[in-house]
């Protein structure tokens, strides 16, 4: 029984608890014409019908009253044609309720048809209806009596009961200002805090001492009314952040009226309204068109000013409140991105906020979003559409009155015209003996040799120079450098550079990139080279092959239009050649190619080298205007300081897909180039330089370029004559049947503007100087360069396709791009040949079982213990899959000569690039000798099937104070300087981990005394500043009277006399600064 009990008790507090009280709840009807006084005007008015009227509770604000008459008011009142009344009485007690019947006053009945209705009285003293729908078309429930002031007359409400006419007879002209008004004292050092309000301003009537009414309104709601105010008292009637803070936003409208009275106990006069006042923030105009690198500056004007916590000259000037800029996406980007590794955008803002900032000081003045273009290195199929949101970020921490906290501004639509396309069929190439072809089509030979500028740009720090050396009856290309920032990318495949002998190459290229930002260029592996991208969205594409680099192809982007200068020529707004030979120092285009491309060589020890092992930057090349990519727009949930800030510090209107270092210039990675110039003083022609301070292994030999004796910058080899039976005829003929065999020639000549007949023209000149068709096939290559450029930035074939399975026609293209059509040994998946099993090489023309001959190491071999680890060694050769494993025979060298020790060990070699590979050692199947009683050291083989093995290396380990070692011998040297030691290397090594070991222990014990004093030190200083505070001795605030506490500034930093606090805890100073952050103190303060 007891149990049922308190089962009901619990359903009874469930029930009561699930009511809704309806003094809380309830809706609004705020219809004067419900005035049992109104009557309907048939021929305006449309008659109020609550047959449509929701069930619920209601409460009335209307001025005409809010009680329910309780009488039969008569048809046609209350602004319907049959009045609903009260027959019965409303609730007198505060919290009472009645339940009383209306009715629906007819034609014929007064009270017919009748229903009941419950009535409360709140408290507040208002009263609530709980109304059901009417049971009549046209009727509705009448509220208040009351009725409109005649024409002339007017009232507290403009209706009855007390209308006159008696009021200033005055017309007022009303006007709403924003200004700075003061506020709350947060701190006293910094003076009253200031707050942005609205004045309502008018003229006072000369002679007469009316009394005024202010009404304010945002949105044409009502917020606040100052009733009964002199004029003089007429600064008490602001509308303040408190009146409507947190229900409106800013961009509102404000408006004001006033009425004025004859004196404080007369009836108010009309209203007075003012024009409306639009408060807040907006841009000059929400359209915008802009082509793709031009830049504008969207001017935007604040009517309200931003508030301080202080009125100091000295903290205003620091109080400023930032809108963050979003861009919101509201179109699909296209299926195919990053094919010339740029991100698709819209738009790029040339500042660090990504935003606008409004400031105490100079509210009122003008604002810029500086924007720009973005240039996305594509033909873009239509324009594209960027979308800028402004929006508040976190609350201001000096105006902390809440009026910026929030922002609506609509968006700003900017229209991004392609200008991309403006590149179309304009690359710059140097190919073969060599040739060159300026970005425009301006095609010329030039055989002078020695460093080349092929392109520079003229604003900013991007450089290309190539290198030339004589060959065969001409000269070739044997290096390109690319120059990014202070980053430094460099291909060598020579180590002399001469003019009228042979200069034999390197069997293998010199590759280093010297790198101080990811940003600065995106390096990839390609078929034969490697791709760099610079951060203008410059693409150069680089074939190497054997001791030679037999194409570099340079395609221009939008933003070198007019800035670029060197051996690519003048690149015009249009493609036109006339200005294309504009020489060194000149404005003014030559016609002799000599003299222009003599005018581009660097002078041998200038500054301007980047072949040297010191190249050196300008610095004033390095600080250049920076960009913001706004694109992420924050969540509901999101901190949208996370979202507008993510792409800065660009220094061009694009970003990089690539924004970290690909897996090849990871691989290629050396020091920053600053760095690694402090480190490079010896002037020895070939050194051993490390190329990671982490890494001691990770050691390469470099051999400096050097000029020939015979050197002759301006000697050119005789003209070629026809040699080894060849004819210009056959070698047109043969010329246009091996260029034909390119298999994506008619799809390049369709959608990459290839013109075949310019390139028979070369390979024929080739065929002149070479005596032979060997060209041939890097002309090809420089074909499909050409051809991919031009691809790769057509937006159309990105979404076009081609056949039934849906293929896009840029798939189609690139899978007939692959280099030697992939040797018919594999099968080309987008310019990537993809071998069969038993071929490897970037043109699966390498079986497998062939193993990697002409292999060296560094240093000749020797691993000298004290400089380097020695676990591992570097191997330089010609390797054509990452897959390769090495082969160890470990040796010792002793008073006996070499000798076989332990057993053959495999393991797989770590790929670097094409050029090199890193084997790490095993470890020795024998104890690890003395330091002192020998060397040991391993013979190396490379495989890429752990069966065929080719050519060894050999690599000596030893300790270079105890012995002088020779590979070609394979002979040791012990050395009188040689310290006495009887440890092993065993020995070493553990004693070296013991002493690691303590030291860490030492290192944790001492970690974990600080932390520990430090907590005990926070907690006394708790305790005394709570002591201190119960103690009210003396004025403990952090704000001295003649400045402010700052525990990191000494009186010596500053210049100001201390004062000292006394502290019952210690014998601390409190030192006063007068300069804080405005911020700091008050945040200190509060």
């Amino acid at each position: 029984m007891c149990t049922v009990y308190i089962f009901l008790v619990f359903i009874q507090i469930d029930i009561t608890f699930g009511q809704t009280d309806p003094c809380a709840s309830y809706s609004t009807l705020d219809n004067v014409k419900r005035s049992a006084g109104y009557t309907l005007d048939l021929d305006n008015d449309i008659a109020i019908s609550d047959d449509r009227l929701d069930p619920g509770w209601y409460r009335i604000v209307s001025v005409a009253g809010e009680e329910m008459p309780t009488a039969a008011p008569g048809t046609f009142r209350c602004g319907s044609w049959y009045p609903i009344w009260l027959n019965g009485t409303l609730p007198t007690d505060i919290n009472s309720e009645v339940s009383q019947p209306v009715c629906i006053q007819t034609f014929l009945n007064e009270c017919q048809p009748t229903w009941n209705i419950d009535i409360r009285r709140c408290s507040g003293d208002f009263l609530v209806y709980n109304l059901l729908s009417s049971q009549l078309t046209k009727s509705a429930y009448c509220f208040g009596t009351e009725v409109k002031c005649p024409d002339g007359e007017y009232s507290e409400t403009g209706y009855s009961p007390g209308c006159s006419s008696d009021v200033p007879p005055e017309t007022f002209v009303s006007l709403v200002q924003a200004e700075l008004a003061e506020g709350a004292i947060l701190n006293a050092n910094l003076g009253p805090s200031l707050e942005p309000v609205f004045k309502c301003s008018f003229t006072e009537v000369s002679g007469q001492n009316y009394v005024y009414d202010v009404y304010w309104f945002i949105n044409d709601q009502s917020v606040v009314t100052h009733r009964r105010l002199e004029f003089s008292n007429i600064g008490q009637a602001l509308l303040r952040p408190n009146d409507w803070v947190g229900n409106y936003h800013m961009n509102m409208v404000v408006k004001c009226a006033i009425r004025a009275r004859l004196d404080a106990n007369s009836v108010p006069g009309p209203y007075f309204y003012s024009d409306l006042f639009e408060a807040g923030v907006k841009p000059e105009n929400y359209n915008y068109q802009i082509e793709e690198g031009q830049e504008i500056a969207i001017p935007f004007r604040s009517s309200v000013p931003v508030g301080c916590i202080g009125s100091s000259d000295v903290i205003m000037k620091q109080c400023t409140h930032t809108l963050k800029v979003s861009q919101p996406e509201y179109q699909n980007s296209p299926a195919e991105t990053c094919t010339t590794n740029i991100e698709p955008q819209s738009l790029a803002f040339e500042t660090q906020d990504c935003g606008v900032t409004l400031s105490t000081t100079s509210w009122n003045d003008p604002v810029y979003l500086n924007l720009t273009g973005y240039v996305d290195n594509i033909y873009n199929s239509f324009d594209r559409t960027g979308n800028i949101r402004i929006k508040t970020g976190a609350n201001s921490v000096t105006d902390l009155s809440g009026v910026w906290n929030t922002v609506n501004i609509p968006d700003i639509q900017v229209v991004v015209s392609d200008h991309d396309s403006a590149m179309t069929s304009r690359t710059c190439s140097t190919w073969n003996d060599p040739r060159y072809q300026t970005s425009d089509g301006l095609s010329f030979g030039y055989h002078g040799c020695g460093e080349f500028i092929l392109y520079r740009h003229k604003k900013y720090p991007y450089w290309v120079h190539t290198l030339t050396t004589s060959c065969w009856q001409g000269s070739c290309n044997c290096g390109i450098a690319i120059r990014s920032h202070d980053s430094l990318f460099v291909i060598r495949t020579c180590d002399v550079i001469a003019t009228e002998f042979y200069a034999s190459g390197r069997y293998y290229p010199s590759i280093s990139y010297s790198v101080c930002d990811n940003k600065h260029m995106v390096i990839e592996k390609i078929s034969y080279g490697y791709k760099v991208t610079l951060p203008i969205g410059t693409e150069i594409s680089i074939h190497v092959s054997g001791s030679w680099i037999p194409s570099i192809s340079l395609k221009p982007s939008v933003l070198d239009i007019e800035q670029s200068e060197g051996l690519c020529g003048f690149v015009s707004q249009t493609r036109d050649t006339s200005d294309d030979l504009v020489p060194r120092g000149s404005s003014t285009p030559i016609s002799s190619t000599t003299e222009f491309a003599k005018s581009w060589r660097v002078t041998p020890n200038s500054d301007e080298e980047l072949f040297s092992p010191l190249p050196s930057f300008s610095s004033e090349d390095l600080y250049l205007k920076e960009y913001c990519i706004c694109a992420s727009e924050a969540g509901h949930t999101d901190d949208i300081n996370d979202f507008t800030s993510v792409q800065c510090n660009l220094t061009t209107p694009m970003i990089q897909c690539k924004n970290t270092r690909t897996p090849i210039a990871d691989r290629l990675y050396q020091e920053c180039h600053q760095t690694r110039r402090k480190r490079d003083t010896s002037n020895l022609r070939e050194k051993v330089v490390k190329r990671s301070a982490l890494d001691d292994d990770d050691i390469v030999k470099e051999i400096s370029l050097t000029y020939d004796s015979s050197y002759d910058p301006d000697y050119l080899p005789p003209d070629p004559v026809w040699r080894n039976g060849w004819s210009e005829a056959s070698a047109r003929q043969e010329c246009t049947n091996g260029l034909s065999q390119m298999p994506a020639l008619a799809l390049c000549q369709m959608y990459g503007h290839l013109v075949l007949s310019d390139y028979i023209e070369s390979c024929i000149e080739d065929v002149k100087i070479a005596g032979s068709t060997e060209f041939l096939q890097y002309t090809i290559w420089l074909m499909e360069d050409t051809c991919k450029f031009e691809i790769y930035r057509n937006e159309t074939l990105f979404n076009s396709t081609s056949g039934s399975d849906g293929t896009s026609i840029l798939q189609m293209i690139q899978n007939q791009l692959c280099p030697s059509n992939c040797s018919n040994h594999g099968y080309c998946n987008r310019t990537e040949c993809v071998c069969n099993d038993s071929y490897i090489g970037s043109d699966c023309s390498t079986s497998i079982s062939e193993a990697p001959r002409e292999i060296i190491v560094p240093d000749n071999g020797l691993c000298r213990t004290k400089s380097r680890s020695c676990k591992k060694t570097n191997i330089y050769g010609v390797f054509h899959t990452p897959v390769i494993y090495c082969k160890f025979q470990h040796f010792i060298i002793s008073e006996e000569g070499k000798q076989i020790s332990g057993s053959v060990n495999v393991r797989p070699a770590v790929f670097s690039y094409d050029n090199m590979i890193s084997c790490e050692f095993p470890e020795s199947s024998r104890k690890r000798r003395s330091t002192n009683e020998g060397a040991e050291g391993y013979n190396i083989h490379l495989s890429y099937d752990q069966i065929n093995y080719g050519d060894s290396v050999t690599v000596i380990i030893f300790d270079e104070e105890c012995f002088a070692c020779n590979v070609s011998t394979l002979t040791c040297v012990e050395l009188e300087t040689c310290p006495s030691d009887t440890g092993t290397h065993d020995d070493k090594e553990s004693k070296s981990s013991m002493t690691a070991i303590i030291a860490v222990i030492i290192s944790i014990v001492v970690f974990v005394t600080i932390v520990s004093m430090l907590v005990l030190m926070k907690w006394k200083m708790a305790k005394d500043k709570k002591r201190r505070r119960n103690s009210n001795q003396s004025n403990h605030s952090i704000f001295a009277e003649t400045g402010v506490h700052n525990r990191n500034c000494p009186p010596c930093a500053t210049g100001l006399t201390p004062q000292y606090r006394k502290d019952n805890s210690d014998l601390s100073i409190a030192w006063t600064e007068r300069t804080a952050s405005p911020v700091d103190l008050f945040k200190a303060k509060s």
